[in-house]
């Protein structure tokens, strides 16, 4: 299935899909270097679908409401309020387990403090994911800095990231031929049509 057949058949509203095609540009930059062409496919893949299940944690608008209201309720119904486990129900449905494990193991870095040991142990579809949704914030692409920055201001107080971002971001560099610093809003927008292309 096309990941643009994906976001149909889930209902993906297309803000979530502008922020999952973002962080799967950011991706997509980083390992279009690597010698493993299945693994660089794979983490791409694992950026486009890390929140399928994401319109079950918003907050809708009163001008979202009609049209999707009654598509978030759906998907309340059937996969439950949880984001996370409605992503993992999607993937498993498409009988895509690898990319739940990829999922999992990103999620639980955020649970302890991540040191470089942690980062090289995880799968690379996983660190890509991790990576690659750390970069992008809710208008677009933005430095390592800035997403820390723009965390704090939005949860209103200190983040985890603060402490391991800047290492994760050294260690994905020793990933990759591109300056990873580089990578901005303007280099993933050209990529959008391809990465709707991409088969899971």
């Amino acid at each position: 299935m096309l990941i643009r057949d994906l976001y149909q058949k889930y209902q993906i509203m297309p803000q979530l899909a502008t922020h999952m095609l973002r962080v799967a540009g950011v991706g997509k930059l980083i390992t279009d270097s690597w010698n493993d062409r299945e693994l660089a496919t794979k983490s791409v893949i694992a950026c486009l679908v890390h929140d399928l299940g994401n319109l079950a944690k918003f907050r809708l608008e009163p001008k979202y409401q009609d049209e999707w209201g009654p598509k978030q309720e759906k998907l309340w119904t059937r996969w439950g309020h949880d984001a996370h486990e409605a992503t993992y129900g999607m993937l498993r449905e498409l009988g895509r387990e690898e990319y739940v494990a990829y999922l999992l193991a990103e999620a639980r870095l955020y649970e302890i403090e991540p040191t470089k040991e942690d980062f090289v142990a995880i799968p690379k579809p996983a660190l890509v994911v991790l990576y690659a949704d750390l970069r992008v914030a809710l208008n677009g692409v933005v430095s390592m800095s800035e997403r820390i920055a723009d965390l704090a201001e939005r949860y209103k107080g200190f983040r985890a990231e603060e402490r391991w971002g800047e290492s994760l971001e050294d260690y994905v560099q020793t990933l990759t031929t591109i300056n990873v610093k580089s990578i901005t809003e303007k280099s993933v927008t050209p990529l959008y049509d391809e990465l709707l292309t991409y088969t899971i």
